[in-house]
C-alpha cells in the first residue's frame, strides 16, 4: 500500500500507452480534422449538433494558425469557441475508448504497477482504502477509472456498484472534465458514460457537457485550490507524461509553494518522468517554471530530484521504487 501522503499529477502522456493521444497528437487531429471539402467530422457536427462549415473552419484554422501547444491552453484565452471546441475534443477521444486495450502487452503499463502497489498487504476494500494518495489529471479520458473498477471487481470479488465506490478511495481529479461521468451504464441526462468507443448524438454531447473550459486569467478555480491544497498535504510527488504547460504549472501553484518558506508545506520528494525532454529542457523546467535547481530540506535530503534522461511512465516508479510504499 501506498502509506504516505502521495498525489499524482497526470498528463497526456500518461494515457499514451493506453490509446490516447498526446497533446501534440490531439493539436494535430483537430487541424487536420478540417481537410478536405467535406471532411466527416465536418458533416457530423452539423448535422447533430447545427455547426456550420464556416464555424467549423474558423475554429480548426484558428487554432492551427494560434500556433498554442494545446487546446486547453487555446481556449483559455479564445472562450467564444468553447462549445465546438468541447465538440471536437470529444467526437476525436470518445473513439479511443477500448477496454480491450487494457489485456494487450503494454509496453508502459504503469497502471498495472500502481494497481499492484496500491493492493500490496491489502486483502479487502476496508484495507484498500488506507492508501493515502490523490490524483489530478489534466486529460479528458477515463482510462484510469475503467481500469481500477475492473481491478477492484476481479482482486476482491465484489459488485459493480462496490467497486465504484471504492474508486472514491482515490480521489480522482480531472483538472478540465472528463468524457462524461464515469459509470457502469449510460444516464446520457445525467451526462454519464459507461467506458465506450461508441460515436452517437447522445454520447458525444454527454462527452462534451462535462469538459470544462477555465479562462486564462481565471486561476482562482476550486479545482486549483483543491490542488493547492494536495501539494501541501503531499510529501511525495509524481508528476508523469505531464508537459509543464506554463498556464497549467502557474495554475497549480507549485512554484509560489515552494518558494513560500514554509518548510512543513513542502513535499519530501518530487519526481517526474522526462520522455523526449533533453537535459536542456529539464533544466529550464527546474529554472523557469519551478524557479528551483536545487532543493534539499533541513537534513540534508534531496526534495527535488527528477532525472534529466528520457523516462517513460513505468521507468520513472520503478527507478522511484520507494514512492510507491
Amino acid at each position: 500500500m501506498i502509506t504516505k501522503p502521495t498525489l499524482f499529477i497526470l498528463g497526456a502522456g500518461a494515457s499514451i500507452p493506453y490509446g490516447f493521444p498526446s497533446g501534440a497528437a490531439l493539436r494535430r487531429q483537430i487541424c487536420e480534422a478540417a481537410v478536405g471539402s467535406e471532411p466527416p467530422l465536418a458533416l457530423a457536427l452539423e448535422k447533430y449538433f447545427g455547426v456550420s462549415w464556416p464555424e467549423f473552419i474558423d475554429f480548426a484554422e484558428s487554432f492551427k494558425l494560434s500556433r498554442t501547444a494545446s487546446i486547453d491552453s487555446f481556449l483559455s484565452r479564445r472562450p467564444e469557441f468553447s462549445r465546438i471546441g468541447k465538440l471536437f475534443i470529444a467526437s476525436l477521444l470518445v473513439p479511443k475508448e477500448d477496454k480491450e486495450i487494457f489485456n494487450l502487452n503494454i509496453q508502459d503499463d504503469w497502471y498495472f504497477a500502481l494497481w499492484n502497489c496500491l493492493i500490496s498487504n491489502a486483502h479487502s476494500l476496508k484495507q484498500l482504502k488506507k492508501n493515502n494518495i490523490q490524483i489530478f489529471t489534466f486529460n479528458y479520458d477515463r482510462s484510469l477509472e475503467v481500469y481500477l473498477h475492473g481491478a477492484i471487481i476481479n482482486t476482491f470479488n465484489v459488485s459493480e456498484e462496490e467497486a465504484i465506490e471504492a474508486l472514491s478511495y482515490f480521489e480522482i481529479q480531472h483538472v478540465y472534465g472528463s468524457l462524461g461521468v464515469y459509470g457502469m451504464t449510460d444516464d446520457f441526462p445525467m451526462n454519464t458514460r459507461a467506458y465506450s468507443n461508441h460515436w452517437n448524438m447522445h454520447s458525444i454531447q454527454a462527452a462534451a457537457s462535462t469538459l470544462r473550459v477555465i479562462p486564462e486569467a481565471r486561476d482562482d478555480d476550486a479545482i486549483f485550490n483543491k490542488a493547492k491544497d494536495a501539494f501541501r498535504w503531499a510529501h511525495n510527488v509524481c508528476f508523469l507524461g505531464f508537459g509543464f504547460d506554463p498556464l497549467n504549472v502557474q495554475r497549480l501553484g507549485f512554484r509560489e509553494l515552494i518558494h513560500s518558506g514554509h518548510f512543513n508545506s513542502l513535499p519530501y520528494k518530487v519526481v517526474a518522468s522526462t520522455l523526449d525532454k533533453t537535459p536542456a529542457e529539464v533544466e529550464m523546467i527546474h529554472e523557469a517554471i519551478l524557479g528551483v535547481t536545487d532543493f534539499h530540506d533541513q537534513q540534508g535530503r534531496l526534495c527535488l530530484d527528477w532525472s534529466t534522461y528520457d523516462s517513460e511512465n513505468l521507468s520513472t516508479l520503478r527507478r522511484f521504487a520507494w514512492l510507491l510504499q
